[in-house]
């Protein structure tokens, strides 16, 4: 049965492919991760798993998916990597 999707839900999906395609823009994510995004919103829908589509429209996910991407683990462990002086608060 496919999957009725609201007015909502059309502003949640324009929003949420919105941010993937910004993160990509922006170097958050590489293409072979905003392809994977995009794949499994798509493959869900397309499989009727509502549960799993509506799940990549939540702020949440989405959120936690950007925090793991590759350049998102890069930029956090460069900023573990930068000890800051503490006289004037730059990296040594």
């Amino acid at each position: 049965m496919p999957t009725e999707l609201t007015e909502e839900d059309h502003i949640a999906l324009n929003r949420t492919l919105d941010r993937i395609l910004t993160a990509y823009r922006d170097g958050g994510c590489d293409t072979t991760e905003a392809r994977s995004a995009l794949a499994h919103m798509m493959t869900a829908l397309a499989i009727g798993n509502e549960h799993e589509f509506r799940a990549w429209l939540k702020p949440e996910p989405l959120k936690r998916w950007l925090e793991t991407t590759d350049a998102a683990r890069s930029a956090q462990a460069l900023d573990r990597r930068a000890v800051r002086h503490p006289d004037h608060g730059t990296a040594q």
